[in-house]
């Protein structure tokens, strides 16, 4: 946590400590009648021992977090510093640089403290890098200082040295990153295995009361509960273990077509609560029916931003070979941007075509330079664009050399893309089972509601003569409140199934829209079959 113990029990551990003890005597003076209940009276008490906990989890979260945002950052920033070092830059400036790219969060703040044990304090490299190694929480970044101290001190050229780490540290990123995108496939075995296990009960629950007296209504809530909070806490599980790797850029200059997608949203909603109100004053009360035509028009703007990322990841796909032929090209006729761009755009470079035409519009104006190149990432729409695009601009700007620049940012970009692409591959493997699991939990769900309605009319044609004791336990279900409840775990199962999708694929946020209205209409077709279904084979 950067402070000493001492400095972080005082300003920290006691405070927490403190103040859990005050709360505790507050509960206990305004609320005694607490201490009559046992299980109420010892949670109260514990509440000191839980601040306990507090205080001791609070560094290794906080170093866990740092550890992950530095293991997720690495790749982009050997890539950079390969990429830097290009300049023949002294070593002080090329930290110096690097500790001031603020997007790297923990990992620029350590190469901060290399500067200034370097700058300030005149250590060597070697000694500065070993002294944040033994600190920094991670371990793929600890290594690598490591690496680099010991090449530095056998009289290694810096620049030689990271060029070789890019396929070290490139490796190291890949697995870290398969192995994250294995948990994801665990992870569907284990939520598949879940919603049987799920619906299993819940039919089980359904069926106990005909032979043990209770409480179904409440039986059945509570199992729907559990089954939502274990999709909650999959979603988190999901967020938590994959790279923060998202297909879409951050910049502030925003692509045309998420700008039109975003004014379109606010209608979508208005005309769904228009399909709602029409079909419930037309006599529909059905409420999946009215679920799902609510939901129908934001099916429109994931669907626009579902084409807007086919187009980005078809740029993705042009980008390596348009930077090779960048850094041959400039080789080759040894030119300006200017004669460079314009020598590209005779080639086809499919979907980037089209940016890189912009590009050299912009360029010729000589109004500048720079920004020319930022739109013209802007307009691709992608992440891993913008972030190289940003890497070769600043490396040229300090004097890098293009060809080698453009060569360590090509051999990179395809690795990462490739990476991606195996994270597609497994967002659609992850849809198409929430999408088979949509149509098992909602028949499930709506075969108990049938088979509720069958029992209460069998049960309620049941005549007892007077006089005659029958050992027969009579249940009744509430049909109507397990309809909403079937619909409720429904949609909350779609939101959360949709949120899987987005996050594993690290899509758009609107890209939950689509498969938000593509399941829950598919839940509504289940159910109109699934009550049909029962009619014809059981008569309910």
């Amino acid at each position: 946590m950067d402070r000493p113990f001492s400095d972080y029990v005082k300003k920290k551990g006691i405070p927490i400590i403190a103040t859990s003890i005050v709360v505790t005597i507050i509960i206990l003076h305004f609320f005694p009648q607490i201490i009559v209940r046992p299980f109420l009276k010892y949670i109260i008490y514990a509440i000191p021992l839980y601040a306990v906990g507090v205080v001791f989890l609070l560094p290794i979260i906080e170093a866990e977090l740092k550890k992950s945002k530095i293991d997720e950052n690495m790749h982009l920033f050997i890539t950079r510093m390969g990429a830097l070092s290009t300049a023949d830059l002294p070593r002080k400036k090329l930290f110096e640089i690097l500790s001031k790219v603020k997007e790297y969060g923990p990992l620029s703040e350590d190469i901060g403290r290399i500067y200034v044990l370097m700058e300030y304090w005149n250590l060597s490299l070697p000694a500065a890098a070993r002294y944040v190694a033994k600190r920094t929480p991670s371990i793929i970044f600890a290594d690598f200082l490591e690496r680099m101290a010991h090449a530095v001190e056998a009289g290694e050229d810096l620049h030689d040295f990271l060029i070789k780490e890019q396929e070290v540290v490139m490796s190291e990123y890949e697995v870290m990153y398969e192995s994250a995108l294995k948990a994801m496939d665990i992870l569907k075995e284990v939520f598949v295995s879940i919603v049987a296990a799920s619906m299993f009960m819940l039919i089980f629950i359904t069926l106990l009361p005909t032979v043990i007296p209770g409480e179904t209504n409440l039986m059945i809530g509570l199992a729907l509960v559990s089954f939502v909070l274990i999709e909650a806490v999959i979603v988190y599980f999901a967020k938590v273990r994959l790279p923060k790797d998202v297909m879409w850029h951050n910049m502030e200059i925003r692509p045309e077509g998420e700008l039109q997608i975003k004014k379109i949203i606010p209608l979508t909603f208005t005309i769904g609560f228009l399909f709602f109100s029409i079909l419930f004053y037309l006599g529909v009360r059905n409420p999946t029916i009215l679920l799902a035509a609510a939901i129908t028009p934001t099916f429109y703007p994931g669907w626009k931003i579902k084409k807007e990322e086919e187009l980005l990841k078809r740029c993705d796909d042009s980008y390596d070979a348009f930077m090779r032929a960048v850094g041959a090209a400039t080789e080759s006729i040894g030119g300006s941007t200017e004669a460079v761009l314009k020598q590209l755009t005779k080639h086809d470079f499919g979907a980037l075509s089209e940016p890189i035409h912009r590009l050299y519009r912009r360029v010729i104006t000589r109004i500048d330079k720079i920004k020319a190149w930022v739109y013209f990432a802007a307009e691709t729409r992608s992440n891993l664009i913008a972030k190289f695009t940003e890497m070769y601009i600043k490396a040229l700007m300090v004097g890098g050399k293009p060809t080698e620049v453009s060569r360590i940012i090509s051999r990179n970009f395809v690795k990462i893309n490739g990476l991606r692409k195996h994270r597609y591959q497994t967002a659609a493997n992850m849809a198409g089972v929430l999408y088979g699991l949509t149509v098992a939990i909602s028949f499930t769900l709506f075969l108990s509601i049938n088979i509720m309605k069958i029992m209460n009319k069998a049960f309620s044609q049941v005549v007892i003569p007077e006089k005659m004791y029958v050992p027969i336990i009579i249940t009744t279900y509430n049909v109507t409140l397990m309809q909403y409840l079937a619909v409720a775990v429904i949609f909350i199962h779609t939101i959360a199934s949709s949120l899987l999708i987005r996050i594993i694929g690290g899509n758009h946020k609107y890209s939950f829209f689509l498969h938000l209205a593509m399941m829950v209409w598919l839940a509504a077709v289940v159910s109109i079959l699934a009550n049909y279904s029962m009619r014809v084979l059981l008569g309910g």
